[in-house]
């Protein structure tokens, strides 16, 4: 018996095993996924500040001489979570006019007032839309009195200065912009990078903006906090520049002019 099985076993494994050929084209059609990473939510009056599920949004009455959009929001953390993501944005359309990230999940209501003047007038025909952040969890949010006002009612703070500005230039020719912020308050600020000529005056200049969020995809970013570290970091496909550059922040504060730096020169 024993004998038998192992000339059968011998006999099994020795030949010589063939696979089959197949002629099969695997086709992807609409290979798109849509995952839900965030939501609309309902701006409830401010003596029940409750958030409700999509899809509506605020409709404010908008007076004819408002030239802010106030709020106050309050983001609460129920577990630990990855730094510096959006957790709620604030947006015309597709345009974010403010956002919320992980930094500033303290548990306390902070009040925000937002310079409208600098928008597309088309864009704030519409009513501004508050979403938030369907893809974490480990956290609250309540937003309450929403409303336009024609003039900052908030304590005026010292303007935050840009320090620190670098520019490098990469191997492919891309441009990494580096720089940091000394400001009183976390705010997001737009951002203009500049190329100046011999006379420091500007040949062109390009708004610093992001819409590959891989959370916030369908959304265009032009204002932004700075991280944990109080710094700032773009990274440009193109932008030729053979003199100095600097850095304009919310259309008034200049950074000093520096010149590009090549990355082999680090």
């Amino acid at each position: 018996m024993i004998l038998i099985i192992t000339l059968l076993s011998f006999i099994l494994f020795s030949r010589q095993i063939q696979a089959k050929s197949f002629d099969y084209q695997f086709i992807f059609e609409g290979n798109s996924i849509n995952l839900d990473f965030f939501k609309a939510i309902n701006i409830s009056p401010a003596t029940q500040p409750i958030i409700e599920v999509i899809p509506p949004s605020i409709e404010p009455t908008q007076p004819q001489l408002a030239k802010f959009l106030s709020f106050e929001y309050k983001l609460k953390k129920n577990n630990d979570l990855p730094l510096d993501l959006p957790l709620f944005l604030v947006a015309f359309g597709q345009e974010v006019i403010f956002y919320a990230d992980t930094s500033l999940a303290d548990d306390q209501f902070h009040k925000v007032e937002i310079d409208l003047s600098s928008f597309d007038q088309d864009i704030l025909k519409k009513s501004p839309v508050f979403y938030q952040n369907n893809y974490l969890s480990g956290f609250e949010l309540e937003v309450s009195n929403v409303v336009f006002i024609s003039e900052l009612s908030s304590n005026a703070i010292a303007d935050p200065q840009v320090i620190d500005l670098s520019a490098i230039r990469e191997k492919d020719q891309s441009l990494t912009v580096v720089f940091a912020l000394q400001e009183e308050l976390k705010a997001p600020h737009e951002y203009e990078l500049a190329c100046l000529n011999e006379k420091e005056e500007v040949i062109h200049s390009v708004e610093l903006s992001k819409n590959d969020d891989f959370l916030w995809s369908n959304f265009s970013f032009i204002r932004f906090f700075a991280n944990q570290k109080n710094e700032l970091i773009f990274h440009l496909n193109e932008f030729n520049c053979d003199g100095l550059i600097n850095l304009t922040m919310d259309q008034k504060i200049k950074s000093t002019s520096v010149s590009i730096i090549n990355v082999e020169n680090l």
